[in-house]
């Protein structure tokens, strides 16, 4: 069963998405060159770094983001606990990240 995961802050939300990091890489380790998991890569990257240093990404930037809708197509099919928890922390990632505060919190 996957793990709940819920962001309220933008430390919550760095948090959930270094855990994103890493759970990806262990990932990609055993399937390596799945194109999903090189496209929500290419995304997570870019959401750290847009992110990083507490910057506060554009309005484009926020809405160029789809990790949850690729978690959504491409591995809520498979029932491995680590994919799941992977999907989980996108979702939440991708839902924090399309509103993400602009400031405190």
């Amino acid at each position: 069963m996957a793990t709940k995961v819920t962001i309220r802050s933008r430390s919550e939300f760095q948090k959930v998405l270094s855990e994103a990091i890493e759970l990806l890489r262990s990932l990609s380790k055993e399937t390596p060159g799945f194109p999903p998991y090189e496209n929500i890569a290419r995304q997570l990257d870019a959401m750290s770094q847009w992110t990083s240093g507490g910057r506060v990404p554009s309005a484009e930037e926020r809405s160029s983001i789809d990790v949850g809708l690729v978690a959504a197509r491409e591995l809520d099919a498979y029932p491995d606990s680590k994919i799941q928890d992977l999907a989980q922390r996108l979702y939440e990632l991708n839902a924090f990240f399309a509103d993400f505060p602009p400031s405190g919190l």
